[in-house]
């Protein structure tokens, strides 16, 4: 299976033309977008673009999509997965929708963690597909701390604890996020492949082959 990777369009219209442009280049079987559609705009956005992608995209709203937008998810070829399980040619996708888990915010969105947390315990299996919005703790969630903040420059990690237990329990094969912009790459570690495709605002994205190993590339 290829899966085109994608995450924080933020309603540009680059971002719209990188999904149709990397979709037609990289010739995916599914699309997995890691939320923030939208700077909390309309709904209208994201149904035009998924009304025009040429395959199943399974997404989760990020911590700038509103309720509406979220709810456009389900529009077109998409299909919100947001606390759901949804199985593709055997290959179970679970989604996780965003809230800001930074340790110097410490304020949700969207969700409380614990019933995340409970929730997606009845979902995830033993090498599932997770695609969240927020990172696991410590997994391409790095931030760069201004210098007036800390002298000599540091990296805050603002990825979600709840996510990083929940991968340490299940071993996803493989783990989708989106949110942090600085952080695009791709990182594997306890048999686990993790992925941030980068903001497809800025064009970017990433090319995943699932098949008897995870072979990942970023593309843009």
């Amino acid at each position: 299976m290829r899966i085109l990777a994608l995450s924080d369009l933020h309603s540009s219209r680059r971002g719209a033309e990188t999904a149709l442009r990397l979709a037609s280049e990289n010739r995916p079987d599914l699309i997995a977008i890691a939320g923030d559609f939208t700077n909390l705009g309309p709904p209208d956005y994201v149904r035009d673009v998924l009304g025009k992608v040429p395959v199943l995209a399974l997404s989760v709203p990020g911590n700038m999509d509103a309720r509406e937008a979220a709810d456009a998810l389900s529009s077109g070829r998409g299909r919100n997965i947001h606390l759901r399980r949804e199985v593709v040619d055997g290959v179970p996708f679970i989604g996780l929708g965003g809230w800001i888990a930074s340790p110097s915010l410490r304020e949700p969105w969207g969700v409380v963690p614990e019933k995340a947390e409970e929730v997606l315990s009845g979902l995830m299996t033993k090498r599932c597909v997770l695609v969240t919005h927020v990172p696991p703790l410590g997994h391409l969630d790095g931030v760069p701390v201004p210098e007036s903040f800390a002298p000599g420059g540091s990296v805050e990690h603002i990825g979600s604890p709840m996510v990083l237990r929940l991968v340490e329990r299940f071993r996803p094969r493989l783990v989708v996020s989106g949110h942090v912009h600085e952080s695009r790459g791709v990182e594997s570690a306890g048999g686990t492949t993790f992925v941030n495709p980068g903001p497809a605002k800025h064009g970017l994205g990433a090319v995943i082959d699932l098949g008897v190993t995870v072979k990942a590339r970023l593309v843009g």
